[in-house]
């Protein structure tokens, strides 16, 4: 514990940290200056070689020059509100939806990563930083004033704006240019820091590290040039997409190459843990927010079942809360971030194994959110279309069924949707036109008067219109398709004309443009659910990949020799044999040895294989054909509502299994099952 000190040049804070050389410290010890507006900031910090904490680990700054930890949590937090605001407008419909979402997501990702590998190296507590991290927050928010708009499909602005379409093309075009426009300042500030920090070094270190000072602001400058290019560009899409996005990878390859050179400044692998496990953990709570609200919608809003199932919103909500549980654990289980890694290349592979990790824990949050939207959706239509829409039919009807359709369940479900007219209202309308209907044709009354509207074709009508207005209560983005249908069924007129054969060619025409906005329909609201269990593996599967690199790593080319050992012993996970792993090994036979091999990469093998068969189980969700029980060859687990529960059911039983092995494992190393304090003295 410091101790404060006084004197005539004001009052003094000692940290403890001998930091030899540097220039504001006592007695060889660093000191802060305070007074009571807080620490006493330098303007500008002069960098250099300084020794790390490891033997031979040298960093250009100290570990008590870094900026604080909350500078860093602001712009991390930065990212999570882009992230929002482009998820909000942006659903995930399928395969080119996918490829709009990572597009945009790679840039603002890079955008956070070059600058995280910039702060891990230079990034010091002193005013200039202030401004620095100022200046990326405007950049980043420039960004993402693009986001809404934002389609890489739609880059070149239309020559005409007089339709609505050119309109919306010209638009997103525009959003192009200026997500382009904003990108490149971005490059340029970061080639900025590059060059701050290159004129504050001491020319003699300046001259050792040249390449790590020149190669980053090269790269940024070219890079800038590029996305200008890019966004100034007024014709030919793919070139602009080339010139862009091409930049962007080139960046990439040139920093992961540059970095994990021995003659350029290493970053802080401590710190670049701590900095992408931060923004992990940012975007899970981000896809957590989301989860809420739409759980919270499922449990008080529209819907009944989970499909056909019993499954309800509450047995979502425990299914949801499992598989985000078991998110972290898989991904923060092994992480310590004390923990140094084995060298740079295992350290920058880690850090961006993270981009498609990230985009991962995106997609699993976003299709979690789609599956129990999905359930809610079309178990409720699904199960009054069945049977209602046939009862209305102006052939075989039936009034007295009515009764037993309309239970109360169903009338509170339908009476929280704004529908105009009321459900309540439109049912009485179509019974008392259905009884018309009946008597016109069957009665014996030969002047009965006919109905003022067709009650099949205006049922058809208000339940395309319960199924939009259903899908517009969980904020469901429909294709172009189910909204052209949509029009085409409010559109039709459902009015009685005299003329029998064109009522019946209405008929038949509005059933089949229902029957074909019921499929278009279904297929919208179930391809975010679709990629539900294939997310879920695949984040299983990184997240076990990540574990490895933080327990065992890429070994570093010296390493890569081959080096002998007894005959006896096998390796196991790390640097060290299982005989110096488990001393009790070196008495047993190779067989046993094996087996003890076997045992430590267990975690890992199980962990592929449940990912393996969670991305094979997303074939069964092929999409339901209609809401009206066409013919659906696959029993696809979505409909039956059993994608979650399957989901929670293989985390909680990964989860368990880890648990089981790796206290066995603890045992067999010599430790306890429970860990006890001994005390060296009474208090």
């Amino acid at each position: 514990m410091g101790s404060v000190l006084h004197s005539e040049e004001g009052s003094k804070l000692e940290s403890g940290h001998p930091s030899p050389g540097i220039e504001n410290e006592v007695d060889g010890e660093e000191v802060e200056y305070l007074n009571v507006a807080g620490p006493l900031l330098p303007l500008v910090v002069q960098q250099g070689p300084q020794q790390g904490e490891e033997k031979g680990e040298v960093f250009w700054l100290a570990k008590w020059q870094r900026a604080p930890e909350y500078l860093n949590l602001l712009y991390d937090l930065a990212i999570s509100s882009v992230l929002s605001v482009f998820g909000n407008t942006h659903e995930i419909l399928n395969g080119p939806s996918i490829i709009a979402y990572f597009s945009y997501f790679i840039i603002i990702w890079w955008v956070w990563a070059s600058q995280v590998v910039y702060d891990c190296r230079f990034q010091s507590n002193d005013w200039m930083h202030r401004l620095f991290k100022f200046l990326e927050l405007g950049a980043f928010t420039y960004i993402g004033v693009f986001a809404q708009l934002f389609d890489p499909a739609v880059i070149v602005a239309p020559a005409d704006l007089s339709t609505p379409a050119e309109v919306a093309q010209y638009e997103s075009a525009n959003a192009w240019k200026g997500a382009a426009i904003a990108y490149a300042l971005s490059r340029l500030l970061l080639a900025a820091q590059y060059l701050y920090v290159a004129c504050i070094t001491k020319s003699k270190n300046r001259r050792e590290k040249w390449g790590s000072f020149v190669v980053p602001i090269v790269t940024c400058i070219f890079s800038a040039v590029l996305w200008l290019i890019s966004g100034l560009l007024s014709s030919s899409a793919p070139a602009k997409l080339v010139l862009g996005y091409g930049a962007l990878v080139l960046e990439i390859i040139i920093t992961v190459g540059a970095s994990i050179r021995t003659s350029t400044i290493a970053p802080s692998y401590l710190m670049l843990g701590e900095r992408f496990a931060d923004l992990t953990v940012v975007i899970l709570a981000e896809g957590v927010m989301g989860i809420v609200q739409t759980l919270a919608a499922v449990v008080s809003g529209f819907g009944l079942n989970a499909g056909e199932s019993k499954l309800n919103g509450y047995s979502e909500c425990i299914s949801s809360l499992v598989t985000v549980f078991g998110t972290w654990h898989f991904i923060f289980h092994a992480f310590d971030p004390e923990q140094h890694f084995r060298n740079p290349r295992t350290s920058l592979s880690w850090a961006f194994l993270h981009l498609p990790l990230h985009f991962m824990i995106l997609l699993l949050l976003a299709s979690m959110t789609g599956v129990a939207v999905f359930g809610n959706i079309y178990g409720a239509v699904n199960m009054l279309t069945n049977d209602w829409l046939q009862t209305l039919d102006i052939t075989g009807f039936d009034p007295s069924r009515l009764g037993t359709l309309l239970s109360p369940t169903t009338v509170l479900q339908f009476n929280k949707l704004a529908l105009d007219p009321p459900f309540t209202t439109e049912i009485v309308t179509l019974y008392n036109q259905s009884y018309v209907l009946d008597a016109y044709y069957n009665g014996s009354d030969p002047y009965a008067p006919a109905p003022t509207i067709d009650p099949f074709i205006e049922s058809l009508i208000y339940f395309s219109n319960v199924m939009y207005v259903a899908g517009q209560s969980y904020h469901v983005s429909l294709s172009p398709l189910t909204s052209n249908l949509y029009d085409q069924l409010a559109n039709t007129s459902s009015q009685w004309l005299d003329d029998t054969q064109v009522m019946i060619d209405l008929e038949n025409m509005t059933n089949a443009t229902y029957l074909e906005y019921c499929n278009s329909y279904t297929l919208d609201i179930a391809a975010p659910a679709q990629l539900f269990l294939p997310s879920a593996g695949g984040l299983v599967i990184l997240a076990a990949i990540l574990t490895v690199f933080r327990t065992h790593g890429i070994p570093a080319p010296e390493e890569e020799q081959a080096v002998s050992w007894s005959s006896y012993q096998l390796r196991t996970i790390g640097r060290v044999n299982a005989v110096d792993v488990y001393p009790a090994v070196a008495m047993m036979s190779r067989p046993w040895q094996i087996v003890v091999l076997i045992w430590d990469w267990t975690p890992f093998a199980l962990h592929v294989m449940v990912g393996i068969a969670l991305c094979l189980c997303g074939f069964l969700d092929l999409p339901a054909n209609s809401l009206v029980n066409l013919t659906n060859p696959v029993d696809d687990l979505i409909s039956v509502g059993w994608a979650l529960p399957i989901v929670a059911i293989a985390f909680g039983v990964l989860m368990v299994v880890d648990c089981i092995i790796l206290v066995l494992a603890r045992k067999a190393r010599g430790g306890r099952f429970m860990h006890r304090i001994h005390h060296t003295k009474e208090l």
